[in-house]
């Protein structure tokens, strides 16, 4: 089984926030290396940082890891030279949660983030409006927003009923509420997209409404369902949390 042993971050542009490139080194390869993966999981196969890139290469010595082949996928994000995450999808998700007031000031990394974390159809428009905004030419500026919102879906009626939905969980105000609004999500449970299950998975470990009554039958097969379809990554707290099994 071959071993990756993190050593920094290849920073794509000079402006941050934004996210950056994990690099690695093993003894199967000389220099920094990329793992690949699929499906989530770090792959056997890797690969090699080209020649050229030294002058963005973040050496982190703030963190010693050690990732193989089976390994949660790994990400990268950075708020500057000094402050940044290097972990697995839902490390870095509760670093752009904890952040999403710093990085919103960059149009470009804020979209990213929403869209890596999951968001409502709103923030996520709000944030295509904006980064629109710094392109000049408004030709481009309107091809851009034809093709953003055409790929985000952002007009379907589903998305907006789903969103609707969601944002009643993270507000439930007693445990009979949830119980409905779980009833009518699993009912369109079909048109889930990935940031759905994000987002759903937020407000059941956000509202204790819901994470109190997750031992119940129709709440444990809600839960189960957005974290195995989504292929969702749990720590093992928010697996407790929601009582969801060890794996």
């Amino acid at each position: 089984m071959r071993d990756f042993y993190y050593h920094g971050v290849l920073i794509p542009t000079d402006s941050f926030p934004q996210f950056c490139i994990p690099l690695f080194e093993t003894d199967q390869a000389r220099g920094l290396v990329i793992p690949t993966s699929s499906n989530g999981r770090v792959t056997e196969s890797f690969q090699l940082l080209p020649r050229g890139y030294e002058k963005r290469i973040l050496g982190d010595a703030t963190r010693r890891m050690k990732v193989m082949a089976g390994d949660p996928e790994v990400f990268s994000f950075f708020n500057g030279t000094r402050e940044g995450i290097t972990g697995d999808r839902r490390e870095v998700e509760k670093f752009i949660e904890l952040h999403i007031d710093y990085i919103q000031k960059s149009p470009s990394a804020h979209l990213s983030a929403l869209r890596f974390i999951g968001s409502s159809k709103e923030a996520e428009y709000s944030a295509i409006v904006r980064l629109s905004n710094i392109i000049e030419n408004a030709k481009i500026r309107e091809h851009f927003l034809s093709i953003e919102l055409k790929t985000s879906r952002l007009g379907d009626d589903d998305d907006d009923k789903l969103d609707r939905y969601i944002e009643e969980l993270s507000e439930s105000p007693n445990f009979s509420s949830t119980h409905r609004i779980i009833s009518q999500l699993m009912a369109r449970k079909s048109s889930f997209r990935h940031r759905h299950f994000k987002t759903a998975l937020r407000a059941s470990l956000e509202n204790n409404q819901v994470y109190w009554i997750a031992e119940d039958s129709d709440v444990a097969e809600f839960i189960e369902y957005i974290v195995r379809e989504g292929r969702l990554m749990i720590a093992p707290e928010e697996r407790q949390k929601l009582n969801l099994p060890e794996i």
